[in-house]
């Protein structure tokens, strides 16, 4: 509607300079207002598109956030069950000697991957720079592109560490339990549970932090 008001305006324009029937300053006095009137039009054409762009994109971020809502939430709930599961694990098998139970302990424990699916599709259509809350994007940036990334890397050091002690356990009589190489793999199953627990709370903690967040700015 605006491009045809001002190709309308621009008609009139010409239109006025070559006509031959007003005098010079009366042509131009017609000319500075024709041109003031496209220059508006063009403006104001420029604006509702900025502005109709700008609502479709928060409306984009809206339904990131509320999906990224979810995603947390649950990831949340799947983290804080597989640290209160890991939490006792120590004291399960300190005194055990019997290999089986002690592999039953280790091998019935949570151990949850993380899920990113919502941020990794936003992030890969360029949209992240929609959320206009600097610091909001910042912190989900940190959670999913470094915090995350360190939970899984303590997750696989675990997992490795769990492998090396059920090798060991298949591997070995029932007496392996009491020797020097057992008590070594025991002590760095464990180093490697309370690290990644130390890591797992702590992104429980800024999970959290994300969601009061976003629940904040949709009041």
């Amino acid at each position: 509607m605006a491009d045809q008001e001002v190709i309308k305006h621009v008609k009139k324009t010409h239109k006025i300079l070559t006509s031959k029937e007003h005098s010079l300053w009366h042509k131009v006095g017609e000319f500075i207002l024709e041109i003031i009137i496209i220059v508006f039009a063009l403006s104001l054409s420029i604006w509702l598109h900025e502005w109709s762009e700008h609502r479709h994109q928060q409306k984009e971020v809206r339904e990131f956030m509320s999906d990224l809502t979810i995603e947390i939430n649950k990831m949340l709930g799947e983290k804080q069950l597989e640290i209160s599961e890991l939490s006792t694990i120590d004291q399960k098998i300190k005194n055990i000697t019997n290999t089986d139970q002690i592999t039953k302990v280790i091998t019935g424990k949570y151990v949850f991957y993380n899920i990113n699916s919502s941020f990794e599709g936003f992030k890969a259509s360029g949209k992240i720079a929609f959320i206009e809350d600097s610091h909001l994007r910042n912190e989900i940036l940190r959670y999913y592109q470094d915090l995350l990334p360190a939970v899984n890397a303590a997750k696989e050091n675990l997992e490795e560490s769990k492998k090396k002690i059920l090798y060991e356990i298949n591997s070995h009589p029932e007496g392996f339990t009491g020797t020097k190489l057992y008590r070594y793999l025991y002590s760095d199953y464990i180093m490697s549970v309370n690290g990644y627990t130390l890591m797992t709370t702590f992104s429980i903690k800024k999970g959290k932090e994300i969601v009061n967040q976003i629940q904040k700015l949709e009041k």
